[in-house]
Protein backbone atom coordinates (compact mmCIF):
# COMPACT_ATOMS: atom_id res chain seq x y z
CA UNK A 1 0.00 0.00 0.00
CA UNK A 2 2.62 2.55 1.05
CA UNK A 3 4.95 1.61 -2.12
CA UNK A 4 1.51 2.24 -4.38
CA UNK A 5 1.19 5.66 -2.99
CA UNK A 6 4.61 6.42 -3.56
CA UNK A 7 4.68 5.11 -6.73
CA UNK A 8 1.77 7.37 -7.23
CA UNK A 9 2.87 10.18 -6.44
CA UNK A 10 6.11 10.24 -8.47
CA UNK A 11 3.98 9.35 -11.10
CA UNK A 12 1.64 12.39 -10.47
CA UNK A 13 4.28 14.50 -9.94
CA UNK A 14 5.96 13.76 -12.75
CA UNK A 15 3.01 13.81 -15.32
CA UNK A 16 2.81 17.90 -12.88
CA UNK A 17 5.78 19.21 -14.13
CA UNK A 18 5.78 17.91 -17.54
CA UNK A 19 2.63 19.65 -17.96
CA UNK A 20 4.47 23.31 -16.25
CA UNK A 21 7.54 22.71 -18.34
CA UNK A 22 5.33 21.88 -21.84
CA UNK A 23 3.07 24.88 -21.68
CA UNK A 24 6.03 27.28 -20.16
CA UNK A 25 8.28 26.45 -23.03
CA UNK A 26 5.64 27.31 -25.89
CA UNK A 27 5.84 31.08 -25.87
CA UNK A 28 9.56 30.73 -24.91
CA UNK A 29 9.54 29.09 -28.54
CA UNK A 30 8.15 31.33 -30.40
CA UNK A 31 9.47 34.40 -28.94
CA UNK A 32 13.12 32.78 -29.96
CA UNK A 33 11.68 31.98 -33.67
CA UNK A 34 10.76 35.94 -33.21
CA UNK A 35 14.05 36.85 -32.07
CA UNK A 36 16.78 38.69 -34.21
CA UNK A 37 19.36 38.07 -31.24
CA UNK A 38 19.22 33.99 -31.33
CA UNK A 39 20.94 31.89 -33.53
CA UNK A 40 19.55 29.25 -35.31
CA UNK A 41 20.58 26.65 -33.61
CA UNK A 42 19.10 27.86 -30.17
CA UNK A 43 16.26 28.54 -31.94
CA UNK A 44 15.70 24.52 -33.37
CA UNK A 45 16.70 23.27 -29.84
CA UNK A 46 14.08 25.83 -28.00
CA UNK A 47 11.54 24.75 -30.33
CA UNK A 48 12.64 20.69 -30.25
CA UNK A 49 12.71 20.79 -26.50
CA UNK A 50 9.32 22.57 -26.30
CA UNK A 51 7.70 19.84 -28.75
CA UNK A 52 9.35 17.38 -27.02
CA UNK A 53 7.52 18.36 -23.65
CA UNK A 54 4.19 18.41 -25.08
CA UNK A 55 4.54 14.81 -27.26
CA UNK A 56 5.42 13.43 -23.66
CA UNK A 57 2.77 15.24 -21.72
CA UNK A 58 0.25 13.95 -24.20
CA UNK A 59 1.34 10.02 -23.89
CA UNK A 60 1.33 10.33 -20.21
CA UNK A 61 -1.74 12.39 -19.46
CA UNK A 62 -4.11 12.39 -22.60
CA UNK A 63 -6.56 15.47 -21.77
CA UNK A 64 -10.09 15.97 -23.50
CA UNK A 65 -10.43 17.76 -26.52
CA UNK A 66 -11.96 20.33 -24.48
CA UNK A 67 -8.84 21.13 -22.42
CA UNK A 68 -7.12 21.35 -25.31
CA UNK A 69 -9.43 23.78 -26.87
CA UNK A 70 -8.92 25.58 -23.77
CA UNK A 71 -5.36 25.78 -23.29
CA UNK A 72 -4.83 27.03 -26.98
CA UNK A 73 -7.54 29.76 -26.67
CA UNK A 74 -5.53 31.15 -23.69
CA UNK A 75 -2.48 31.30 -25.85
CA UNK A 76 -4.16 33.03 -28.96
CA UNK A 77 -5.68 35.52 -26.37
CA UNK A 78 -2.84 36.41 -24.59
CA UNK A 79 -1.56 37.17 -27.88
CA UNK A 80 -3.84 39.21 -29.12
CA UNK A 81 -4.34 41.26 -26.39
CA UNK A 82 -0.38 41.62 -26.52
CA UNK A 83 -0.85 42.72 -30.35
CA UNK A 84 -3.61 45.23 -29.19
CA UNK A 85 -0.98 46.72 -26.79
CA UNK A 86 1.79 46.99 -29.16
CA UNK A 87 -0.94 48.45 -31.98
CA UNK A 88 -1.73 51.02 -29.50
CA UNK A 89 1.29 52.24 -28.57
CA UNK A 90 1.95 52.46 -32.57
CA UNK A 91 -0.96 54.77 -32.74
CA UNK A 92 -0.07 56.99 -29.86
CA UNK A 93 -2.90 55.76 -27.72
CA UNK A 94 -3.03 56.25 -24.07
CA UNK A 95 -5.23 56.63 -20.87
CA UNK A 96 -4.74 57.46 -17.58
CA UNK A 97 -3.02 54.90 -15.04
CA UNK A 98 -6.13 54.73 -12.40
CA UNK A 99 -8.06 53.74 -15.24
CA UNK A 100 -6.08 51.56 -16.64
CA UNK A 101 -5.17 48.61 -13.91
CA UNK A 102 -8.95 47.76 -14.02
CA UNK A 103 -8.84 47.19 -17.38
CA UNK A 104 -6.00 45.10 -17.33
CA UNK A 105 -7.26 42.97 -14.89
CA UNK A 106 -10.48 42.91 -16.90
CA UNK A 107 -8.44 41.87 -20.02
CA UNK A 108 -6.09 39.75 -18.30
CA UNK A 109 -8.11 37.82 -16.32
CA UNK A 110 -12.25 38.56 -15.79
CA UNK A 111 -12.78 38.16 -19.55
CA UNK A 112 -10.90 34.71 -20.75
CA UNK A 113 -11.31 33.07 -17.27
CA UNK A 114 -15.46 33.55 -17.67
CA UNK A 115 -15.23 32.17 -21.15
CA UNK A 116 -14.04 28.80 -20.40
CA UNK A 117 -13.83 26.24 -17.48
CA UNK A 118 -12.08 23.15 -15.92
CA UNK A 119 -8.69 23.56 -16.62
CA UNK A 120 -8.17 25.74 -18.68
CA UNK A 121 -9.88 28.39 -16.15
CA UNK A 122 -7.15 27.63 -13.99
CA UNK A 123 -4.37 27.63 -16.72
CA UNK A 124 -5.63 31.19 -17.44
CA UNK A 125 -5.76 32.65 -14.10
CA UNK A 126 -1.94 31.43 -13.53
CA UNK A 127 -1.10 33.23 -16.36
CA UNK A 128 -3.55 36.22 -16.05
CA UNK A 129 -2.35 36.66 -12.68
CA UNK A 130 1.13 37.84 -13.67
CA UNK A 131 -0.24 39.15 -17.22
CA UNK A 132 -2.32 42.48 -15.93
CA UNK A 133 1.08 43.77 -14.19
CA UNK A 134 2.77 42.95 -17.31
CA UNK A 135 0.69 44.95 -19.52
CA UNK A 136 -0.32 47.63 -17.65
CA UNK A 137 3.25 48.71 -16.84
CA UNK A 138 4.30 48.23 -20.76
CA UNK A 139 1.38 50.35 -21.41
CA UNK A 140 2.01 53.02 -18.45
CA UNK A 141 5.67 53.53 -19.35
CA UNK A 142 5.44 53.05 -23.54
CA UNK A 143 3.18 55.71 -23.31
CA UNK A 144 6.02 58.25 -21.53
CA UNK A 145 8.84 56.92 -24.33
CA UNK A 146 8.41 59.01 -27.73
CA UNK A 147 10.24 56.00 -29.13
CA UNK A 148 8.57 53.43 -32.01
CA UNK A 149 7.46 50.03 -29.60
CA UNK A 150 8.71 47.03 -31.30
CA UNK A 151 6.99 44.44 -31.63
CA UNK A 152 10.02 42.16 -30.96
CA UNK A 153 10.35 44.25 -27.46
CA UNK A 154 6.60 43.42 -26.98
CA UNK A 155 6.20 40.04 -27.38
CA UNK A 156 8.98 39.34 -25.51
CA UNK A 157 8.09 41.25 -22.38
CA UNK A 158 4.71 40.50 -22.19
CA UNK A 159 4.62 36.43 -23.09
CA UNK A 160 7.78 35.48 -21.29
CA UNK A 161 9.33 38.13 -19.58
CA UNK A 162 8.73 37.33 -15.96
CA UNK A 163 9.82 40.78 -14.47
CA UNK A 164 6.25 43.13 -14.20
CA UNK A 165 7.65 46.21 -14.23
CA UNK A 166 8.62 47.40 -18.11
CA UNK A 167 11.64 49.76 -17.35
CA UNK A 168 13.09 46.94 -15.29
CA UNK A 169 13.06 43.89 -17.20
CA UNK A 170 16.72 43.11 -17.88
CA UNK A 171 18.62 43.76 -20.98
CA UNK A 172 20.13 41.73 -24.13
CA UNK A 173 22.78 39.49 -22.75
CA UNK A 174 26.27 41.03 -24.20
CA UNK A 175 27.43 37.47 -25.24
CA UNK A 176 25.18 34.55 -25.40
CA UNK A 177 24.85 32.93 -22.08
CA UNK A 178 26.64 29.75 -22.25
CA UNK A 179 24.81 26.58 -22.23
CA UNK A 180 25.81 25.41 -18.75
CA UNK A 181 24.65 28.59 -17.11
CA UNK A 182 21.07 27.88 -19.04
CA UNK A 183 21.09 24.24 -18.05
CA UNK A 184 22.09 24.28 -14.62
CA UNK A 185 20.09 27.11 -14.15
CA UNK A 186 16.92 25.19 -15.38
CA UNK A 187 17.83 21.43 -13.91
CA UNK A 188 18.08 23.71 -10.39
CA UNK A 189 14.16 25.00 -11.18
CA UNK A 190 13.22 21.73 -12.33
CA UNK A 191 14.20 20.20 -9.37
CA UNK A 192 12.90 22.59 -6.78
CA UNK A 193 9.49 22.82 -8.71
CA UNK A 194 9.16 18.40 -8.64
CA UNK A 195 10.24 18.64 -4.80
CA UNK A 196 7.14 20.97 -4.96
CA UNK A 197 4.63 18.51 -6.70
CA UNK A 198 6.27 15.89 -4.39
CA UNK A 199 5.30 17.55 -0.95
CA UNK A 200 2.08 18.51 -2.19
CA UNK A 201 1.31 15.27 -2.98
CA UNK A 202 2.41 13.73 0.13
CA UNK A 203 1.15 16.98 2.42
CA UNK A 204 -2.25 17.37 3.88
CA UNK A 205 -3.95 20.44 3.83
CA UNK A 206 -4.17 21.87 7.48
CA UNK A 207 -8.07 21.34 7.46
CA UNK A 208 -7.55 17.76 6.95
CA UNK A 209 -5.08 17.11 9.86
CA UNK A 210 -6.53 14.69 11.88
CA UNK A 211 -8.08 15.96 14.96
CA UNK A 212 -8.80 13.21 16.57
CA UNK A 213 -5.09 12.33 16.73
CA UNK A 214 -4.48 15.40 19.46
CA UNK A 215 -6.32 17.91 21.62
CA UNK A 216 -5.61 21.27 22.28
CA UNK A 217 -2.18 23.16 22.55
CA UNK A 218 -0.94 19.35 20.71
CA UNK A 219 -3.40 19.59 17.90
CA UNK A 220 -2.74 23.66 17.90
CA UNK A 221 1.39 22.86 17.72
CA UNK A 222 0.84 20.22 15.11
CA UNK A 223 -0.97 21.74 12.91
CA UNK A 224 0.99 25.35 12.70
CA UNK A 225 3.92 23.16 12.32
CA UNK A 226 2.07 21.55 9.50
CA UNK A 227 1.41 25.19 8.42
CA UNK A 228 4.43 26.34 8.21
CA UNK A 229 5.49 23.34 5.80
CA UNK A 230 2.65 24.23 3.72
CA UNK A 231 4.63 27.84 3.30
CA UNK A 232 7.66 26.38 2.83
CA UNK A 233 6.09 24.11 0.02
CA UNK A 234 4.32 27.36 -1.50
CA UNK A 235 8.14 29.01 -1.72
CA UNK A 236 9.15 25.98 -3.68
CA UNK A 237 6.66 26.37 -6.43
CA UNK A 238 7.27 30.30 -6.65
CA UNK A 239 11.47 30.05 -6.25
CA UNK A 240 11.51 26.73 -8.82
CA UNK A 241 9.11 28.83 -11.28
CA UNK A 242 11.18 31.40 -10.96
CA UNK A 243 14.35 29.70 -11.67
CA UNK A 244 12.96 27.93 -15.11
CA UNK A 245 12.29 31.50 -16.14
CA UNK A 246 15.49 32.78 -15.62
CA UNK A 247 16.91 30.18 -17.84
CA UNK A 248 14.11 30.45 -20.36
CA UNK A 249 15.18 34.33 -20.71
CA UNK A 250 19.06 33.13 -20.93
CA UNK A 251 18.11 30.67 -23.16
CA UNK A 252 16.65 33.61 -25.62
CA UNK A 253 19.90 35.55 -24.70
CA UNK A 254 18.34 38.03 -22.12
CA UNK A 255 19.00 38.77 -18.43
CA UNK A 256 16.83 39.57 -15.87
CA UNK A 257 16.92 39.80 -12.01
CA UNK A 258 16.25 37.63 -9.52
CA UNK A 259 13.04 36.91 -7.83
CA UNK A 260 13.51 36.00 -4.85
CA UNK A 261 16.54 37.00 -2.51
CA UNK A 262 16.60 34.13 0.52
CA UNK A 263 13.10 35.53 1.75
CA UNK A 264 13.66 33.52 5.20
CA UNK A 265 16.52 35.03 6.16
CA UNK A 266 14.66 38.28 6.53
CA UNK A 267 15.03 39.70 10.03
CA UNK A 268 12.02 41.77 9.59
CA UNK A 269 8.61 42.02 7.85
CA UNK A 270 9.85 44.54 5.79
CA UNK A 271 12.79 43.00 4.98
CA UNK A 272 10.96 40.14 4.25
CA UNK A 273 8.75 41.97 1.80
CA UNK A 274 12.02 43.30 -0.20
CA UNK A 275 13.23 39.35 -0.61
CA UNK A 276 10.21 37.84 -1.25
CA UNK A 277 8.59 37.71 -4.92
CA UNK A 278 10.67 41.13 -6.08
CA UNK A 279 8.93 41.63 -9.48
CA UNK A 280 5.96 41.86 -7.77
CA UNK A 281 7.36 44.20 -5.32
CA UNK A 282 8.48 46.50 -7.44
CA UNK A 283 4.96 46.81 -9.48
CA UNK A 284 3.00 47.68 -6.41
CA UNK A 285 5.70 50.25 -5.01
CA UNK A 286 6.30 52.05 -8.31
CA UNK A 287 2.31 51.88 -9.46
CA UNK A 288 0.76 51.65 -5.99
CA UNK A 289 3.21 52.96 -2.81
CA UNK A 290 4.88 56.02 -4.64
CA UNK A 291 1.52 57.43 -6.19
CA UNK A 292 -0.27 57.08 -2.73
CA UNK A 293 2.48 57.82 -0.58
CA UNK A 294 4.15 60.94 -2.32
CA UNK A 295 1.15 63.15 -2.49
CA UNK A 296 0.39 62.78 1.02
CA UNK A 297 3.86 63.26 2.36
CA UNK A 298 4.08 66.24 0.16
CA UNK A 299 1.77 67.44 2.80
CA UNK A 300 3.91 67.09 5.69
CA UNK A 301 6.54 68.78 6.64
CA UNK A 302 10.61 67.34 6.77
CA UNK A 303 11.23 64.51 8.78
CA UNK A 304 7.24 64.03 9.47
CA UNK A 305 4.79 61.59 7.24
CA UNK A 306 4.30 58.17 9.31
CA UNK A 307 1.00 58.29 9.43
CA UNK A 308 1.37 58.67 5.38
CA UNK A 309 3.46 56.22 4.91
CA UNK A 310 1.34 54.00 6.74
CA UNK A 311 -1.61 54.78 4.90
CA UNK A 312 0.86 53.93 1.56
CA UNK A 313 1.81 50.88 3.23
CA UNK A 314 -1.64 49.70 3.85
CA UNK A 315 -2.63 50.71 0.03
CA UNK A 316 -0.39 48.87 -1.51
CA UNK A 317 -0.76 45.00 0.63
CA UNK A 318 -5.09 46.33 -0.05
CA UNK A 319 -4.02 46.68 -3.54
CA UNK A 320 -2.21 42.88 -4.13
CA UNK A 321 -5.06 41.44 -1.66
CA UNK A 322 -7.35 42.52 -4.51
CA UNK A 323 -5.52 40.71 -7.01
CA UNK A 324 -5.06 37.53 -5.20
CA UNK A 325 -8.95 37.73 -4.23
CA UNK A 326 -9.65 38.44 -8.17
CA UNK A 327 -8.11 35.66 -9.28
CA UNK A 328 -9.73 32.69 -6.50
CA UNK A 329 -13.22 34.54 -7.34
CA UNK A 330 -12.54 33.89 -10.63
CA UNK A 331 -11.49 29.78 -9.70
CA UNK A 332 -14.00 29.27 -7.34
CA UNK A 333 -16.14 31.96 -8.36
CA UNK A 334 -17.61 32.69 -4.94
CA UNK A 335 -15.56 35.56 -2.77
CA UNK A 336 -13.64 34.02 -0.20
CA UNK A 337 -11.56 37.18 1.36
CA UNK A 338 -8.99 34.67 2.83
CA UNK A 339 -6.34 36.42 -0.23
CA UNK A 340 -7.54 40.29 0.84
CA UNK A 341 -7.48 39.59 4.56
CA UNK A 342 -3.69 38.05 5.24
CA UNK A 343 -2.38 41.22 2.90
CA UNK A 344 -4.11 43.44 5.12
CA UNK A 345 -2.59 41.60 7.87
CA UNK A 346 0.56 41.58 6.27
CA UNK A 347 0.74 45.22 5.63
CA UNK A 348 -0.21 45.87 9.45
CA UNK A 349 3.20 43.79 10.89
CA UNK A 350 4.82 45.65 8.98
CA UNK A 351 3.24 49.33 9.76
CA UNK A 352 3.78 48.24 13.81
CA UNK A 353 6.93 46.22 13.39
CA UNK A 354 8.48 49.91 12.04
CA UNK A 355 6.30 51.70 14.62
CA UNK A 356 7.68 49.38 17.84
CA UNK A 357 11.38 49.86 16.22
CA UNK A 358 11.32 53.15 16.08
CA UNK A 359 9.96 53.58 19.84
CA UNK A 360 12.25 51.05 21.08
CA UNK A 361 15.60 52.69 19.45
CA UNK A 362 14.30 55.70 21.08
CA UNK A 363 13.75 54.93 24.30
CA UNK A 364 17.32 52.84 24.01
CA UNK A 365 19.46 55.99 23.37
CA UNK A 366 18.72 57.18 26.77
CA UNK A 367 20.26 53.79 28.42
CA UNK A 368 23.86 53.32 28.83
CA UNK A 369 26.45 51.72 26.55
CA UNK A 370 26.48 48.44 28.30
CA UNK A 371 21.83 48.37 28.94
CA UNK A 372 22.01 49.39 25.26
CA UNK A 373 24.66 46.56 24.19
CA UNK A 374 22.22 44.17 26.48
CA UNK A 375 18.63 45.74 24.95
CA UNK A 376 19.92 45.05 21.14
CA UNK A 377 20.87 41.23 22.06
CA UNK A 378 17.77 40.88 23.34
CA UNK A 379 15.83 42.54 20.41
CA UNK A 380 17.99 40.42 17.78
CA UNK A 381 17.18 37.55 19.66
CA UNK A 382 13.50 37.73 19.67
CA UNK A 383 12.80 39.47 16.43
CA UNK A 384 13.22 36.21 14.33
CA UNK A 385 10.92 34.06 16.71
CA UNK A 386 8.13 37.01 16.38
CA UNK A 387 9.02 37.31 13.02
CA UNK A 388 8.18 33.50 12.89
CA UNK A 389 4.99 33.49 14.58
CA UNK A 390 3.56 36.33 12.83
CA UNK A 391 4.77 34.91 9.45
CA UNK A 392 2.77 31.53 9.81
CA UNK A 393 -0.57 33.26 11.47
CA UNK A 394 -1.13 35.21 8.32
CA UNK A 395 0.07 32.32 6.14
CA UNK A 396 -2.38 30.05 8.22
CA UNK A 397 -5.04 32.47 6.83
CA UNK A 398 -3.42 33.68 3.36
CA UNK A 399 -3.13 30.35 1.82
CA UNK A 400 -6.15 28.40 2.38
CA UNK A 401 -8.12 31.83 0.92
CA UNK A 402 -6.11 31.34 -2.37
CA UNK A 403 -7.56 27.48 -2.25
CA UNK A 404 -10.94 28.39 -1.53
CA UNK A 405 -11.43 27.93 1.85
CA UNK A 406 -12.46 30.63 4.15
CA UNK A 407 -10.27 32.67 6.44
CA UNK A 408 -12.43 32.22 9.46
CA UNK A 409 -12.87 28.60 9.00
CA UNK A 410 -9.17 28.55 9.21
CA UNK A 411 -8.93 30.31 12.53
CA UNK A 412 -11.44 28.02 14.06
CA UNK A 413 -9.59 25.10 13.27
CA UNK A 414 -6.23 26.43 14.43
CA UNK A 415 -8.02 28.20 17.36
CA UNK A 416 -10.86 25.81 18.41
CA UNK A 417 -9.84 22.56 18.53
CA UNK A 418 -11.39 20.48 21.50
Amino acid sequence: MLEDLVLDGLRASGQALVFALAFRSLPFAATAALSSSVSRARKALITCTSMALFYAFALSSPLPLSAWGSIFFAYVYFLAVSLLAWVAQRLGLSTRAVTLYPLAALAAVVVPASLVSGLGRMFIVALGFEYMFSVSSYLVERSRDKGSPRLEDALRFLLVNPVLVYTEQGGQAQQQPSARRVVGRLLTGVTIVYAHYLATWFLPQVGEYPRHAARGLRFFGGAMTLNAAQVLVWYLAHSGTASIQIAGMRAIGWEVPERYHYPFLARSPEDFWRRWNIYLGSWMYKYVFIPVGVPLLRRRPAGAGSREKAVAVMATFGVCGLAHELCAYMRFHRLIGGALLGFLMAGALVVVWVGVAQVWKARSRNLSGAAQGRTERVAGALSPVAMVCAALLVGAIFLPGLGGMGPWTQVRLLFCAH
